[in-house]
């Protein structure tokens, strides 16, 4: 294991290092009892790199084959299944690439940004819903990466996209790659709603698929982050009521979650407030009734309704 303070090892390439400074370690270590330990020689440590390195797959490398499979021409709706599945599993293998911040900023320092926003208008749902997550993945918590995104367009695509698509897989899939965009971006939130984003999120929030309104209600969330954004939200009200009484727990939270940002924004009329204490009181009721381990997997959902009644002192 790595010593305290050490970084843990992340690549084959790392590990080697480490694996040298170990044996180093020890041989100081076996020095202080025997003083006729000797350290690592240059030829040791040339065959374990040489070992290593044969190991090592290069995956800059791999991810631009990967990229330049997927820049060929969208293949036909039909006879084409073996492509479309090499296509597929070339997008699977960029996602778990791009996981890692550096993987991340080399797709961008390759080009690969304009290829997955073109596998976005393939004829394929699953291509289409594929390239959303990676796209999805290389922009999460990676300011570097969600300028790069941005500067190209990568908003306004997600947005058209988001209005667009009838997959509903592709769908979801899309709202998580504009929350992971978006994340603690004010200037980005803004510009959605001025793309009329806000539009599409509350038609998702409306469909009857609860996965769906789940990751809509997320997006939502992330965009009232930005308080001037908050005013655009305020007559959602009455459908965020609805969503607090789905069976979904992932649809509760956020829709309890999502009214007290509105509501702690600007306050509604005395009787909406009264008309909505109703529910909170009907929910934590509902919520005292449930088993332990229950209670335990809606403690968020319990803590926005306290918050809630509170308002409505």
């Amino acid at each position: 294991m790595p010593a305290a303070g050490d970084r843990p090892p992340r690549s084959l390439n790392d590990l080697f290092k480490w694996s040298v400074a170990q044996e180093e370690r020890l041989r100081e270590d076996d020095a202080r009892l025997n003083n006729d330990a000797k350290p690592m020689s240059e030829e040791r440590k040339k065959f374990l790199l040489d070992a290593f390195n044969a190991l090592t797959i290069d995956e800059v490398g791999e991810m631009k084959k990967k990229l330049a499979l997927l820049a060929k021409e969208d293949p036909a709706l039909e006879g084409e299944e073996k492509t479309v599945e090499e296509r597929l599993e070339s997008l699977q293998y960029i996602v778990d690439l791009v996981e890692t911040i550096d993987n991340a900023q080399d797709l961008c320092t390759v080009g690969g940004y304009p290829v997955i926003s073109q596998v976005l208008w393939s004829r394929h749902a699953s291509l289409r819903a594929e390239a959303a997550e990676v796209l999805a993945t290389l922009v999460q918590n990676n300011p570097n990466t969600q300028v790069h995104v941005a500067e190209r367009g990568g908003l306004q695509l997600l947005r058209t996209r988001l209005e667009d698509e009838k997959n509903i897989e592709a769908k979801r899939k899309i709202l998580r790659a504009l929350s992971a965009l978006l994340r603690q971006n004010e200037s980005l939130s803004g510009a959605f709603v001025k793309l009329n984003g806000l539009t599409q999120v509350k038609a998702c929030m409306d469909a009857p698929d609860e996965p769906l309104q789940q990751k809509a209600l997320f997006l939502a969330n992330t965009i009232a982050y930005s308080e001037n954004s908050r005013s655009d939200m305020l007559d959602w009200a009455s459908d965020l009521l609805v969503l607090m009484q789905s069976e979904s727990n992932g649809v509760r939270e956020q829709a309890s979650k999502l009214l007290l940002q509105i509501w702690a924004f600007a306050k509604p009329s005395a009787e909406a407030m009264t008309n909505a204490k109703e529910v909170f009181l009907r929910r934590q009721a509902v919520l005292a009734g449930l088993s332990a381990e229950d209670q335990s997997a809606t403690e968020e959902e319990a803590e926005h309704l306290g918050d809630l009644l509170a308002l409505c002192e």
